[in-house]
């Protein structure tokens, strides 16, 4: 993967669908779809739906990682992707290269033309890409599908799939352009992929939205699982050492891959999600399985901590490098939040970001020593950082620094933060982190790779 592949993306067939809009919001062309395609989901002995505003990507990350320490074939589908939109698309932790994906999207091409025929619009892009998703995990034999929503819960293009178990984590400010711009509203929205028939699970707190989901599960009289209890000991650049008590079982030192206390939270929804799952019938993992998976998950992006030697160039030596792809205020907050537990010295900061992502750039500059914002010449469509800097207060602007390149935004703020023994942390947004692992792909973990996969073809598919 590089800068190459990156371009590619933002060329693709793929993106001349839609993205979403309010009006598009609706579950009746990804339902014709599937009918179409024959409901490829129907032959996957468990399907799993992730779905909330932060932490659907690490929960996600650690039930794969469980999953396959059990032995498990595991499908996943998140979004978004970093630099090809096939990564969206895993077997574990692998996916197809760019151009094969593509080959793959275009099989679909007379569905989809059928589709938008018969609704006089076209479907969307998280509907093809759920679409071809459904059909390579049939294909590749999943023995589980692990897929996080995108947006929202109700007319999510997952919530069509008809998962057995939904997931969800927190729920907090984000999409509210379409989703709605109160905590009531983006609530009862995601509250809605419970639906008859599945088992629910979430770690919302208590509060507003905890009392919407609660009335939802009620209503369709199902139950609704939770963690006992989830805390930590201990927090290391290396990970964290959790309690976690589920309906079932408590895990004493049960050490986790990823860092932070938010990593508590996602590792116990994880593992009461999979207890459900056993009840189903079709899963056994054993606590040797689970202690493997939480110790092993890899999760790029999501305090991710790596070293000098990891860049094509060698860079100077902060105290610590991470990278992570906040954005959000909340999802700042819970960042900078682990950084200081960590580290109590504020730290340098590199930002950007596809969106302007304003309250999530101003929580990390009241927070940091200094933030670069680098100028992403080979992607115009990021944010241009005399942007980002009209959000500055007047008593901020000399902790800002724009750059014309991303390598002189990483040499710059590295050299600053080895200068005064701060650590650097590189984030704005899963887009921008995106950027960084094409211009840096040393930074990816090895696992975390395009493989040759098994794939469709024409003839595998349901004549129209």
């Amino acid at each position: 993967m590089n800068v190459h592949t990156l371009q590619r993306r933002y060329q693709s067939w793929y993106r001349t669908f839609p993205k979403y809009s309010k009006a598009s919001l609706k579950l009746h062309r990804m339902k014709r779809l599937l009918e179409l395609l024959g409901r490829p989901e129907r032959g996957m002995p468990t399907r799993i739906q992730i779905v909330g505003t932060n932490g659907k990507g690490s929960t996600t990350a650690f039930m794969e990682s469980i999953l396959s320490a059990a032995g498990y074939r595991v499908g996943v589908f998140s979004s978004p992707a970093f630099v090809t939109e096939s990564e969206q698309i895993r077997l574990g932790t692998q996916f197809l290269e760019h151009e094969v994906f593509e080959e793959q999207l275009q099989l679909l091409k007379p569905y989809l033309d059928r589709v938008e025929a018969e609704f006089q619009e076209r479907p969307t892009r998280f509907e093809v890409v759920n679409a071809l998703m459904l059909l390579l995990f049939r294909e590749w034999k999943v023995d589980v599908a692990l897929f996080e929503a995108g947006l929202g819960g109700a007319f999510d293009a997952t919530s069509a799939h008809a998962a057995q178990i939904v997931a969800l984590t927190n729920i907090s400010l984000d999409h509210t352009h379409v989703l709605g711009d109160t905590i009531h509203a983006i609530a009862s929205d995601k509250s809605q992929a419970a639906r008859e028939g599945t088992r629910v699970v979430t770690t919302t707190a208590v509060g507003e939205a905890r009392g919407i989901l609660a009335e939802r599960v009620r209503t369709l009289g199902l139950t609704l699982a939770e963690p006992r209890a989830a805390f930590s000991d201990s927090v290391s650049y290396e990970g964290t050492l959790a309690q976690i008590s589920t309906p079932s079982k408590t895990y004493h030192d049960l050490e986790l891959g990823l860092t932070g206390l938010h990593q508590v939270q996602n590792a116990a929804l994880a593992l009461t999600t999979l207890e459900e799952a056993a009840r189903l019938g079709s899963l056994s993992i054993s606590e040797a399985a689970i202690r493997e998976g939480c110790a092993t998950v890899v999760h790029p992006g999501r305090f991710q901590v790596v070293t000098p030697e990891q860049f094509a160039e060698p860079l100077p030596q902060p105290a610590h490098t991470v990278l992570d792809g906040a954005h959000n205020a909340e999802g700042m907050h819970v960042l900078l939040g682990t950084m200081f537990a960590l580290h109590p010295a504020p730290p340098i900061a590199i930002f950007g970001t596809k969106n302007s992502s304003r309250d999530g750039f101003i929580e990390l500059l009241k927070r940091s020593e200094h933030v670069y914002l680098p100028r992403i010449a080979f992607a115009p469509f990021f944010t241009h950082p005399e942007r980002l800097k009209t959000f500055v207060l007047p008593i901020y602007k000399d902790r800002v620094t724009v750059t014309q390149t991303l390598q002189e935004a990483l040499f710059m703020a590295s050299r600053h933060a080895e200068d005064e023994a701060r650590d650097l942390v590189i984030t704005g947004s899963l887009y921008f982190l995106g950027v960084l692992f094409a211009a840096e792909p040393g930074l990816l973990p090895r696992s975390y790779r395009p493989e040759t996969l098994p794939t469709l073809s024409a003839a595998s598919l349901p004549s129209l």
